[in-house]
């Protein structure tokens, strides 16, 4: 997956980024190496805030052919095929806009309910307060790894938590428990989110969350947290940050092979250790996840 914040001077980067997405589900070779088949073909989703005239828009969408009438070989492709025109469409669309936040995901499950209700990212809506005022927030969720579920819906009181992706479940989690906050705020309360419910997380807890509302615009936003000790899942889960000029974001490991094979002059930052990071146009904040 991909969270990208960036500006006009990064047009050609931020394309490449999404080629790259591309690229990387077709044959991942760290999945491959995981669970013997290199293609995130089990759905995908997007959400893109953009700043057109000064005024900021959202579009989203999502995509799984799960469940019409075909055999699993073909659901695959056929999610790729479809993955590659969404690819397209978006970047066809970039250069309408003066800056964007966008985030991309592309899905592998080996348990978790399938079917376009059940693709990333997943959405929900909370009050935050701005300058003392509540402002209604639409939250955007993609995420890699696993939680508990059932665990974590007894949390909230959530029913009906076996129907749901241990994801979809995570999105009601995290609007619940950041309803209320100051906006300024949000960052370290999601550090302190992710640390609460550590002992839930499976193998790891990578997440790209975007939070939008059209009076203030978009906040973009992503976690690393790999938990797993196996050095094949911690090389799958590894977070990674990139910047350069006028773009900043998250990108899974195999595209962070891809920048660095096609030479995109952005600085790349692994990391193994818990973080939250605050994406802007070519910049990023960091804060630590205790424990």
């Amino acid at each position: 997956m991909v969270a990208l914040r960036f500006d006009r001077r990064a047009l050609g980067v931020a394309g490449t980024l999404i080629d790259s997405l591309v690229e990387a589900s077709a044959d991942d070779p760290y999945l491959r190496k995981l669970i013997g088949d290199g293609r995130h073909c089990h759905g995908f989703g997007y959400v893109l805030a953009g700043r057109r005239g000064g005024a900021w828009e959202l579009t989203s969408g999502r995509f799984d052919a799960f469940g019409e009438q075909l055999v699993e070989e073909e659901v695959c492709e056929r999610n790729l095929e479809e993955l590659r025109r969404a690819a397209k469409s978006l970047k066809d669309a970039l250069g309408e806009y003066e800056e964007v936040a966008l985030a991309f995901h592309t899905r592998r499950t080996t348990s978790e309910p399938r079917g376009t209700l059940n693709a990333h990212p997943f959405r929900a809506e909370l009050l935050l307060s701005v300058d003392g005022r509540p402002e209604l927030f639409e939250l955007y969720l993609s995420h890699n790894g696993g939680v508990k579920k059932l665990e974590l819906a007894e949390t909230l009181g959530l029913l009906g938590a076996e129907l749901m992706t241990d994801s979809h479940v995570l999105t009601h989690y995290l609007a619940r428990s950041l309803h209320g906050s100051h906006l300024e705020a949000v960052a370290s309360r999601l550090a302190g989110l992710v640390s609460d419910i550590r002992k839930l997380v499976l193998s790891s807890l990578d997440l790209n969350l975007l939070l939008f509302s059209r009076l203030t615009g978009p906040v973009l936003a992503a976690v690393g947290y790999v938990t797993s000790k196996d050095e094949d899942r911690i090389r799958y889960y590894e977070p990674v940050l990139v910047r350069g000029e006028g773009i900043a974001g998250y990108v899974s490991s195999t595209i962070r092979d891809l920048i660095v094979e096609r030479e995109l002059g952005l600085e790349v930052r692994s990391s193994r250790e818990g973080f939250v990071a605050v994406i802007g146009p070519g910049t990023y904040e960091l804060l630590p996840i205790a424990g």
